[in-house]
């Protein structure tokens, strides 16, 4: 599930019906089919984009050479708008949304246990125009390494 951590954050703001109104659902994922920076030069201001920026594990204890199960899942989503002003709303109601969210569905499959926020610089977009921020979670992701119901089957030989 780390792997899809993305579309957790898609649901988040889904979720949010402010946040929807805000950028009358121009949302996407950079999972999608199609390439962003060439469709984003066309799409109206505001809008948000979730960004799947990887994931790592570590081993369980410092004596243990091992994948520890525990999953550190990178996401950001970039948020665009107007004025300061509007960026500033949009981004402080969309913190607010995964914050929501992500304690509603705690101790789910799948949800972070923990998630650390931080933001990048404000910056402004003169080939848009528009300004915009990066929003950024670290979150930390359970993954069941003894749950190999799938993995154990046995190859067939065609």
């Amino acid at each position: 599930m780390s792997l899809q951590l993305d579309t957790v954050f898609m649901a988040a703001i889904e979720a949010n019906e402010k946040v929807m109104s805000i950028i009358d659902g121009r949302r996407w994922c950079t999972a999608a089919a199609r390439p962003i920076e060439e469709f984003i030069s066309n799409v109206q201001v505001p809008y948000l984009i979730v960004n799947y920026d990887g994931m790592s594990s570590e081993p369980g204890t410092k004596d243990d050479d091992f994948d520890s199960g525990c999953d550190t899942v990178n996401i950001s989503i970039t948020v665009t708008g107007n004025t300061p002003e509007q960026l500033g709303d949009l981004a402080t109601r969309v913190r607010r949304a995964v914050h929501h969210y992500l304690n509603a569905h705690v101790g789910e499959a799948g949800m972070p246990t923990s998630a650390i926020f931080s933001a990048g610089e404000k910056v402004y977009n003169d080939v848009k125009p528009c300004y915009a921020i990066e929003l950024h979670w670290q979150c930390a992701v359970d993954f069941d390494l003894n749950d190999a119901e799938d993995d154990e089957q046995e190859p067939s030989n065609g």
